[in-house]
């Protein structure tokens, strides 16, 4: 399981950058927003909104979210539930993932069920 390079998290990032604006946007025109809505509240009104499609787009934004605060606090391509290296393989292929391939197949964790 090799790590991230410098190179690939900055990859990383430039995905997720790209994508956290691309989500805002589709959830500004979506909600029809008639002026700039903060992130939180932007989320607060998706979750709340009755379409299956805007609450799974406030859900990735969210991910989006916290995998550019992960890189902000040095603690991307760590797993969140037992701080292993996240392979970069998987990382380059899907930005947001927070968990290793061990707890992501661990029984014990059921995030993903």
């Amino acid at each position: 399981m090799a790590p991230l390079t410098l190179e690939q998290q900055a990859l990383c990032q430039q995905k997720l950058l790209l994508e956290y604006q691309q989500l805002i946007k589709i959830l500004h025109s979506t909600l029809s927003a008639q002026h700039e809505m903060d992130v939180n509240t932007l989320l607060s009104e998706a979750k709340r909104h009755s379409t299956h499609d805007i609450v799974k787009l406030a859900y990735q934004l969210e991910q989006t979210d916290a995998a550019l605060c992960a890189i902000h606090l040095d603690l991307y391509g760590l797993c969140v539930d037992c701080e292993s290296n996240i392979d970069a393989a998987i990382l380059l292929q899907t930005p947001t993932q927070p968990r290793c391939t061990e707890c992501q197949t661990h029984d014990h964790y059921h995030h993903n069920k």
